[in-house]
């Protein structure tokens, strides 16, 4: 017999038993598919709610007849344009896709936005592949690779001597780490960020990810309230920015980081200024975070020179990420 699904909405009028409980469940969660929490206590895992809440996020409980079946949320995606704007599913099932369960997810999505024209769903190394391509006929919106690299096999002979030759080789350069971005520079770093991000290869139905002053500011905010480091490596030409990497990894759990967008203004392709700042911090990870084990990154399958670099210092490919776009109907 088909389970029967319960889902219920994370709501500001929560009393604080009702927290205690949320927070009893996403510990189960975690525990169930083997990761960190990242709340120290159902306070915080309050606090951190709320915020997304006011944002718009909505954020569920799903139960069936066993008891406890995962929690997910809700964000809604190119809001402001009527034709693609769609809403993701950030999953944090315990449990696949059945008939029956994606039916009560999607009729949530369909009261959640009633102006979003699609739901899209991630699924990594095939979890979900067959049910959303065979039973859904759902449609690949974005596919990107997926590599960690182990730190105790990292070629780490080889990432020193390519710090220390490009070191050499751009001391007309500034090679700069920050954590927050100052505010003074919050524009260029937004500028040159967003021209990176258009000048990567992109076939997506969906990408929309774009970055100003505002959203950094509340981002770093976040992150401090969050324990969550953002470490950055930015190279200037003088006063011009022109290089920048960065990552995450949180304080409380650094046993794994995951490393973002690496980008080099077009003119300055080509010398080596990538392979430098991947360098850079790889060091200064391995330094200032002694329990990290593992690095994890996402590449676009076009983007074969930072593949390259990638299995160059060691890194694996660990599978492909695909996200799956399933019309409103």
């Amino acid at each position: 017999m088909p389970d029967t699904y319960s889902i219920s909405s994370i709501s500001e009028t929560y009393t604080d038993k009702d927290w205690q409980e949320y927070f009893r469940i996403r510990t189960y969660c975690a525990e169930q598919k083997g990761q960190p929490l990242f709340f120290s206590s159902w306070m915080e895992l309050k606090e951190r709610t709320l915020a997304w809440l006011n944002e718009g996020i909505g954020v569920y409980t799903i139960s069936d007849t066993n008891g406890s079946a995962g929690i997910f949320s809700f964000k809604i995606h190119l809001k402001d344009d009527a034709k693609r704007r769609y809403v993701y599913f950030r999953d944090g099932l315990i449990k696949d896709f059945d008939p029956e369960l994606f039916d009560a997810v999607y009729k949530t999505f369909q009261e959640y936005d009633v102006l979003s024209n699609a739901l899209v769903i991630k699924s990594v190394n095939g979890q979900y592949d067959d049910f959303l391509e065979k039973t859904l006929q759902a449609k690949i919106a974005d596919s990107r690779e997926l590599f960690e690299l182990d730190i105790a096999e990292a070629k780490t002979d080889l990432i020193e001597q390519w710090y220390n030759d490009y070191s050499e080789k751009f001391k007309q350069y500034t090679l700069q780490h920050y954590e927050d971005i100052p505010d003074e520079l919050l524009e260029e770093y937004c500028k040159v960020f967003n021209q990176f991000i258009g000048d990567m290869p992109n076939d997506s139905l969906i990408n929309d990810f774009q970055i100003n002053p505002a959203t950094i500011k509340a981002r770093q905010v976040q992150n401090r309230k969050q324990d969550l480091c953002s470490c950055r490596y930015l190279v200037f030409d003088g006063s011009q920015l022109i290089a920048k990497t960065n990552v995450s990894i949180h304080k409380r759990h650094p046993e794994t980081m995951y490393q973002y967008m690496t980008g080099v203004l077009e003119e300055y392709r080509g010398r080596g200024i990538g392979t430098w700042l991947k360098a850079a911090m790889f060091i200064k990870l391995t330094e200032d975070f002694p329990k990290l084990k593992t690095i994890k990154t996402q590449i676009h399958s076009k983007n074969i020179g930072s593949k390259q670099l990638n299995l160059q210092m060691g890194y694996k490919n660990t599978g492909l990420e695909k996200e799956y776009l399933i019309p409103r109907h």
